[in-house]
């Protein structure tokens, strides 16, 4: 039997991974996305040999911070300082409805941007999907858009584009996009990692945990055989494919 959880940083092909793992084993598929705020950036999944896709901190009353470990309180005020929309590091809980729903699956793939523990004492096995943040910046630093007609280009991905400063569509000026700049990626990884250690810690704790840096395989069909080279022979005959979005972002 196979209780499947995949999470990963931004910049990892999570939904593609565990859509296509579902497909191959005919088992019921769960994607939970955080749920979108005014102003939220969610990272294009089209970029060739970087898979690429896009906790909860609450502080409580006085009394709850004054018994909290200084860890916690420390990436808590880090993540005050984080040069990025607020409500992207408070990922809150699933509710009981979405928790019951997966917890009464005998066996399916589960995808979540919400770090609830619970889905770690439901899994049999958790996969994290790393990413290099480095290669990611980089990618992202060569992201062009132009003002005038909103297309949108890559450097890398775009050969036409003989000069990087002119749109070749309509000749008007071409700029980084503000979401796709250095500082605005490093803060989103910055976040990401502020917001999801402790339930990395847990999943770790748990024995389950099996970390993949996805930007080591040359695309999506060789990350997902490494899995089911892991998972596969845990899987029982299921022919009731299902795929169900639970909380949907944009």
């Amino acid at each position: 039997m196979l209780k499947l959880l995949i999470w990963g940083a931004p910049a990892t092909k999570i939904y593609e991974t565990g859509e296509t793992l579902s497909n191959w084993y005919s088992i019921p598929y769960y994607t939970i996305e955080v749920e979108p705020y005014e102003g939220d950036s969610y990272f294009d999944d089209k970029i060739p040999n970087i898979p690429f896709d896009t906790g909860d901190l609450q502080s409580g009353s006085a009394s709850q911070n004054m018994n909290r470990d200084p860890k916690s309180l420390a990436i808590e005020n880090e993540l005050k300082n984080t040069k990025v929309n607020p409500n992207l590091g408070v990922y809150g809980f699933l509710s009981d409805e979405e928790i019951s729903t997966i917890m009464n699956t005998p066996q399916a793939i589960v995808v979540s941007q919400i770090p609830d523990n619970r889905l770690i004492e439901w899994s049999t096995h958790v996969v994290f999907l790393n990413n290099d943040e480095k290669k990611v910046v980089d990618w992202f630093s060569k992201k062009r858009s132009c003002r005038t007609c909103r297309s949108e280009f890559h450097l890398e991905d775009r050969p036409v584009i003989i000069n990087e400063l002119i749109c070749p569509k309509c000749g008007t000026d071409l700029g980084i996009p503000d979401d796709a700049k250095p500082e605005y990626i490093r803060a989103q990884f910055k976040n990401f990692r502020l917001s999801h250690w402790r339930f990395k810690e847990t999943a770790s704790a748990s024995g389950k945990l099996r970390i993949l840096n996805s930007d080591r395989y040359k695309d999506l069909d060789s990350l997902v055989r490494q899995l089911d080279s892991y998972y596969g022979k845990f899987v029982e005959d299921n022919k009731s494919h299902i795929v169900e979005t639970m909380r949907e972002g944009l």
